[in-house]
């Protein structure tokens, strides 16, 4: 019953009860007999720079792992060792050589040899680009079918080339035939 009463008093004076303000006086004495706690504030600032190194150590930590975990890009066999530089310009030389030698005898190129010698640069570019993605512990396998390949096409070539060097050449043919009319 006592709260029904209370109740109604407040409803009922609730604007004097909204326009009283206390003194700030009192708020003053209220805030000093209150206990004094110590409330510790982490400062955002400070929160954020601990987080920003944090952040800055891990990108470093990471952008140095992969830089040691990814393997050194190998385009030719000049990337790994001289001696294999040494080979590999051995056989380009050999195999202009004799490229520069056919089209001296054979103006007209077969093309099926065309198209051998096509298909052949295409499978050296395909391992060339597979000598740079495979791990070191197979680079051998590599290398030895880039110099098999080499060695393929010269084979090639030097065939070809004994065959046209065989030939007799068509003014050589019209003598012989002149010769025997």
């Amino acid at each position: 019953m006592k709260k029904d009463k209370l109740e109604q008093f407040i409803t009922n004076n609730r604007k004097s009860f909204d326009q009283a303000m206390p003194d700030p006086a009192i708020w003053v004495k209220i805030d000093q007999q209150l206990p004094k706690q110590e409330v510790k504030i982490f400062p955002i600032r400070r929160f954020l720079g601990i987080a920003a190194s944090v952040c800055l150590l891990v990108g470093i930590g990471i952008a140095i792992g992969l830089h040691l975990a990814s393997p050194k890009t190998v385009n030719s066999l000049a990337d790994i060792s001289q001696e294999y530089e040494q080979v590999e310009a051995y056989y380009t030389n050999k195999v202009n050589y004799k490229v520069a030698q056919l089209a001296k005898l054979n103006k007209n190129a077969n093309p099926l040899l065309q198209k051998d010698l096509e298909e052949l640069d295409q499978w050296l570019e395909h391992l060339h680009k597979e000598l740079s993605e495979v791990p070191k512990s197979n680079r051998e396998k590599v290398i030895n079918a880039i110099i098999k390949n080499y060695k393929t096409k010269l084979d090639v070539l030097e065939t070809v080339l004994d065959g046209v060097q065989d030939q007799p050449s068509k003014t050589e043919v019209s003598k012989q035939k002149s010769l025997t009319i």
